[in-house]
């Protein structure tokens, strides 16, 4: 809103593709018929959010779905340009225009479909990922209908890459299904094939949108459930950033990751088989314990992604069909990894069971409460498995999926399980670095990745037992050599702001721990010891955890425990004829 007064916020404008021949003809000028008032549909609750989230600018690319496919072999332009007019002119909501009537905003259809441009670029493989991440990135025009796009990389006579970019607010990733299999028929009839299928009539989204207004006074008794269940909830409260990002408006996204042995994804589904759980279940239950590791809080909420699509009326709807369901959970008490892939089960299914509420109605409910105190929105994690990419298979090719990442993040974290190539799976997490730094996020995967190899071994391992990620390969090892990896300094150290540790044990009392923080701003000694109790043995837990500068260290290198405060010092044996004085004093 700031962004918006200051009048920085990003119009409606649209930026020109990458220069190079097209195939078909870019139809820009009223056709006849084309300036016939159109029917006004209301936007859906999540068009709603994603027009707000337009307008207000500032969101760059973070809801532009790419999709983009290297296809090798004959491949004809002037097809796939016409098989992608035809699958325009069948699904209305990819023609689309976005307009205010009264102060409301709403959808018109434009009753002509234009030809969609194909934009052919040569260019060798060096040149094709800033050409594609350019492409990704230019802005749409919502009011004029521009909801999709279409790029190709010509790298050879046989050898292309084939982007469409498409926005979110016409699209969700079960539509990008629906497209490529549509696109695939549609190509194969261009070019004078016979299609594997013939394609009935297309469900449109202007009739899912109608039907959710007309039910928007029915939630009632399921939005008070959603309070009930939300009551007094706070976000996760990540650590903050060591240094802070500099105010862009764009929230840049960054991805790490950590590979999984190749036997755990079978070991998970095994898991979740045996206690009747998904292996998405399973997984967004590692994600909760990994999130309760990087907070220290009991009480999490993670959102994950729900649908509003059921039933066979809905099946090949193109469209924004998805809704965020707020999962809260209580990991207090330590519990077993199975005990908490229980709760974790009927936390999501009691949200599955009124996925059909949209999100923003929930959030309008619970009013003040759906923030944290600093303005911190509810759901600011999130968690998913990622399965095998969707590909644009053309008859007489071969398809090979090719990964855009956005330079724009959703939320301030998202755990992903990615068994995009089944033989390597991996352990990911992407992250707002307004929110989280590399150090946060490094660790946070790690966690995460050690969480899904311990549990697939022994799923009775309790929160406090489950191991925490050792130092990453080639970084230097925080913990103090003289205490012998010391449980207190090894979970201190895992703590994303504490930079370094060490803890004395005394012969006849309890040990003391000290640690020296990244920066001057973060969690208190207090803060750190109740970290500690909740993550380790009764007898393991210090008496204290004192911060410090910095730890005081004898030449060798060591932490030098004598002159720590409160430690008494051990000078050299008195001598000279002053000592010997005091001495006999």
């Amino acid at each position: 809103l700031r962004r918006a007064r200051a009048g920085t916020a990003r119009g409606a404008t649209t930026a020109e593709p990458a220069t190079g021949p097209s195939t078909g003809r870019d139809d820009r000028t009223p056709r006849p018929g084309s300036d016939r008032p159109a029917e006004c549909v209301p936007l859906s609750r999540a068009q709603r959010r994603m027009w707000l989230m337009e307008r207000l600018g500032g969101t760059g690319d973070s809801y532009h779905v790419p999709f983009a496919t290297r296809v090798r072999g004959p491949f004809d332009v002037a097809a796939f340009a016409t098989a992608l007019t035809s699958l325009v002119a069948r699904h209305a909501i990819l023609r689309t225009r976005y307009t205010e009537h009264d102060g409301e905003p709403c959808q018109e259809v434009l009753p002509t479909p234009r030809t969609v441009p194909v934009h052919v670029v040569d260019t060798d493989e060096a040149q094709a990922p800033e050409l594609l991440r350019r492409e990704t990135a230019r802005p749409f025009d919502l009011a004029a209908g521009d909801a999709v796009r279409a790029l190709v990389l010509r790298h050879g006579p046989q050898d292309h890459t084939v982007l469409l970019t498409f926005h979110h607010i016409a699209v969700d990733g079960a539509s990008l299904e629906t497209v490529a299999g549509e696109l695939a028929d549609l190509y194969t009839t261009a070019t004078g094939g016979t299609p594997r299928h013939t394609l009935a009539a297309a469900p449109q989204y202007a009739d899912h949108a109608r039907r959710e207004h007309e039910a928007l006074s029915g939630f009632e008794e399921e939005l008070e459930r959603w309070s009930e269940l939300l009551a007094d909830a706070e976000p996760p409260r990540l650590p903050p950033p060591a240094a802070p990002a500099p105010d862009t408006a764009v929230r840049p996204a960054a991805v790490r990751t950590v590979p999984l042995t190749p036997t755990v994804p079978d070991a998970l589904r095994t898991l979740g088989a045996q206690r009747q759980a998904t292996l998405f279940t399973v997984s967004l239950t590692a994600a909760f314990a990994a999130l309760h590791r990087l907070t220290g809080d009991d009480d999490l909420v993670i959102g994950v992604a729900g649908t509003h699509r059921s039933g066979t009326a809905m099946r090949g709807l193109v469209g924004l069909c998805v809704n965020t369901l707020p999962v809260r959970v209580d990991l207090s008490g330590a519990p077993s990894f199975s005990r908490l892939l229980r709760r974790v089960g009927d936390a999501l299914l009691e949200a599955q069971q009124h996925r059909h509420v949209p999100f923003d109605l929930v959030l309008e409910r619970l009013g003040a409460g759906a923030r944290g105190a600093d303005g911190t929105a509810l759901v600011r994690v999130t968690s998913d498995v990622l399965g095998e990419p969707t590909v644009l298979r053309l008859p007489g090719t071969s398809a090979e999926y090719v990964d855009l990442p956005s330079d724009g993040a959703k939320f301030n974290l998202s755990y992903g399980l990615d068994l995009a190539d089944p033989a390597r799976p991996r352990a990911l997490v992407q992250y707002d670095a307004h929110a989280l730094d590399d150090a946060a996020a490094q660790t946070a995967v790690r966690d995460y990745a050690a969480l899904l190899d311990a549990v697939a071994a022994d799923p009775e391992l309790t929160l406090d037992a489950l191991p925490a990620a050792g130092p990453q390969d080639g970084s230097p090892d925080r913990s103090d050599p003289a205490s012998d990896r010391h449980p207190v300094v090894e979970a201190l150290c895992a703590h994303p702001m504490v930079a370094d540790a060490t803890v004395v044990q005394p012969e006849d009392g309890p040990a003391v721990a000290y640690a020296v923080l990244k920066d001057s701003a973060g969690p208190s000694g207090h803060e750190l010891l109740g970290l500690l109790r909740r993550t380790l043995a009764p007898e393991a837990v210090p008496a204290a955890v004192t911060l410090l500068d910095a730890l005081p260290r004898t030449a060798a290198g060591p932490a030098d425990h004598a002159r720590l405060p409160g430690r008494p010092s051990t000078p050299d044996a008195p001598s000279g004829a002053r000592a010997r004085a005091v001495t006999e004093a």
